[in-house]
C-alpha cells in the first residue's frame, strides 16, 4: 500500500541536524546497526498474525489469512489516504515472485 503524504514534498526553511540522544550513546559503538528491524511491526499470532513492513510511505503487508490482511487495509484506509497497489511484485529494486 502507498500512503499519500504531502510532507514528503515539503520544503524546509531551516537547516535540520539530527543526532542520537546522549542517553542512548554507547561509547565506541555509535556506528553499529540495530539488531532488530525498527520498521517491521507485528500483531496477533497463529490464525490472526499480521506483519507490516514500512519504508518511507510504502507498506508491505502479510499475514496468516487474506481476511486479516483486508481488514487491516480497510482500517488503515479509514485513518489515512492510501492506495492499494495490489500484490507485491517489486520492492526497493528487487523483483518479488
Amino acid at each position: 500500500m502507498d500512503v499519500k503524504s504531502a510532507f514528503l514534498n515539503g520544503e524546509l526553511v531551516k537547516e535540520v541536524y539530527v543526532q542520537q540522544p546522549a542517553s542512548f550513546v554507547v561509547g565506541k559503538e555509535e556506528h553499529k546497526k540495530s539488531i532488530t528491524e525498527p520498521a517491521v511491526y507485528k500483531r496477533g499470532g497463529g490464525a490472526t498474525k499480521l506483519i507490516v513492513g514500512v519504508y518511507v510511505e510504502d507498506l508491505i503487508i502479510t499475514g496468516s489469512s487474506g481476511d486479516i490482511i483486508e481488514e487491516f487495509k480497510q482500517d488503515m484506509q479509514k485513518l489515512f489516504k492510501m492506495s492499494d497497489l495490489g500484490l507485491l511484485s517489486y520492492y526497493l529494486g528487487l523483483e518479488v515472485k
